[in-house]
């Protein structure tokens, strides 16, 4: 069952425990945790990550930073292969409306990026009566807030726009438009 609490690392690994004891295969631990606007987690942090996974935690999903962090494939200290996102950034927000590429300190991260993260688990039978269920395929898809915030000061009669693109698909868009251009090109060399 789910559950929401504050944090203790007794109470957190307990819970881990009593998900395995009642057979759980996975057991995911989604975070919020950390500094905003920090693009890499303190030592502490990275500490609180492992202690989880090394308690028997498969994904730590960590939030809060609003900005992107490291993803780790980490192996626990019972030998599976973990994965922990230590920030996704935002998925979709205002945060930070007045944001302003090549003007926002780098050291912040960008508070419009975030990711979602797709990872597959599956049962593998080894044959010898043993099954095991493992994380297999991780991977992210690109994310961006996009937000006309500042123009709207410009121009207060325009619309709200806050909304999501996801940037591998706004990348194949506009490749496929390069491409099209450019047989359209081609085809006009053609003719002349």
């Amino acid at each position: 069952d789910p559950c929401v609490f504050r944090y203790k690392k007794e109470r957190a690994l307990a819970q881990v425990k009593a998900a395995r004891d009642a057979g759980a295969d996975i057991v995911i631990f989604s975070l919020h945790y950390g500094a905003e606007y920090k693009t890499k987690p303190t030592k502490k942090e990275v500490q609180l990550m492992h202690d989880l996974c090394d308690g028997g935690v498969d994904i730590v999903f960590g939030h809060h930073a609003h900005v992107l962090r490291p993803v780790e494939l980490y192996r626990a200290a019972d030998g599976r292969l973990t994965a922990i996102a230590y920030g996704l950034g935002n998925f979709i927000s205002n945060q930070s409306r007045h944001y302003i590429h090549g003007v926002w300190p780098k050291e912040k991260g960008n508070p419009r990026d975030g990711v979602i993260m797709r990872l597959a688990v599956e049962r593998v039978d080894y044959g010898d009566g043993q099954q095991l269920t493992e994380l297999a395929d991780l991977s992210v898809m690109p994310l961006w807030t996009d937000n006309n915030a500042s123009a709207r000061k410009r121009d207060s009669k325009l619309p709200v726009v806050i909304k999501l693109v996801a940037n591998r698909r706004e990348i194949e868009r506009l490749e496929r438009q390069l491409a099209d251009s450019a047989l359209d090109e081609k085809q006009r060399q053609a003719t002349k």
